[in-house]
């Protein structure tokens, strides 16, 4: 698919004023089950117009941070802060104890656990607005059902973990997007120039083996099962939230009921191909809620 060429004050921003910044990512240290972990993350601040709010970008399933940076890019550009985490066993964050993934319920109470703690070492006293594609929907649904208040907004992309399914229908449907998403994504000049400012990940599935593989075992069973159904019918009635569903999507393929929900003519990586409508559809949600917290009293 054809991409349209940059102009020279985007090319710019994406190689004086963002890329460095992707160039130099943090870590704090969390702990989980008895073991200190560290998490890595990347924090963008450009002039931003909400300096007390803060838009938290959570990858999906086998992806670090590194797979946030066009949405952040085009959310900075939009006046956010922007926020990208590797939850534990991804990018270069550590890996957790086997507690943390080897227990008997299908939910993500432990990352979201390891959310909570990285948000309140990372960014404490910010206004949270969480963003979360595919598998970590159900990640900042707990991680709000669980610490009640905290999150300001939650935005849903293409929400995974909501229904029951058999794993070998979620990886057809995950293996169908990769190759329609990866023909219209191939060729994108912004994340040509951006991948040339990230640091080198380690591989979600095969580093450290098996210790990364089989955390993604667990996860893709938990995502088969309805682990955050009756969480999400609580947020909705006290924080704001709503589904971004791409419309050629085959993974997350059904709409969850009772929540408010706006279509985009994407794919399921909404993260990456055309991010710049996924940010403004983002963007025109949280920020009468921004603005809100902002109001004198």
């Amino acid at each position: 698919m054809a991409h349209r060429n940059l102009h020279g004050a985007e090319e710019y921003f994406l190689k004086e004023v963002y890329g460095p910044q992707l160039a130099s990512s943090k870590k704090v240290e969390i702990s989980m089950f008895g073991k200190k972990l560290s998490m890595d993350y990347c924090a963008i601040n450009y002039c931003s117009k909400y300096p007390d709010d803060i838009v938290i970008l959570v990858t999906g399933f086998g992806s670090g941070w590194g797979g946030m940076v066009l949405l952040g890019y085009e959310s900075m550009m939009l006046g956010h802060q922007v926020s990208m985490p590797s939850l534990p066993g991804y990018g270069n964050s550590d890996n957790p104890h086997h507690s943390y993934y080897d227990h008997e319920h299908n939910d993500f109470f432990c990352e979201a656990e390891a959310l909570h703690q990285w948000i309140q070492k990372a960014h404490p006293g910010k206004n949270i607005h969480l963003v979360g594609h595919s598998m970590s929907c159900p990640i900042i649904v707990t991680y709000a059902h669980e610490h009640p208040g905290r999150a300001v907004s939650l935005s849903l992309l293409n929400p995974v973990g909501f229904s029951e399914r058999s794993l070998c229908d979620l990886g057809v449907a995950f293996a169908i997007n990769g190759i329609r998403h990866g023909i219209a994504f191939s060729g994108n000049p912004k994340w040509k120039i951006l991948e040339r400012f990230l640091l080198d990940e380690k591989n979600a599935f095969l580093s450290d083996f098996p210790d990364r593989f089989k955390l993604r075992w667990s996860e893709a069973n938990r995502l088969c099962c309805d682990c955050a159904s009756s969480k999400l019918a609580w947020i909705i009635r006290h924080i704001p939230a709503k589904c971004f569903y791409a419309e050629h999507d085959s993974v997350a393929n059904y709409i969850i009921s009772g929540v408010q929900y706006e279509e985009l003519p994407l794919y399921h990586n909404t993260t990456r191909y055309r991010s710049d409508v996924t940010a403004k559809a983002i963007s025109d949600f949280i920020r009468p809620y921004i603005e809100l917290e902002a109001s004198p009293v």
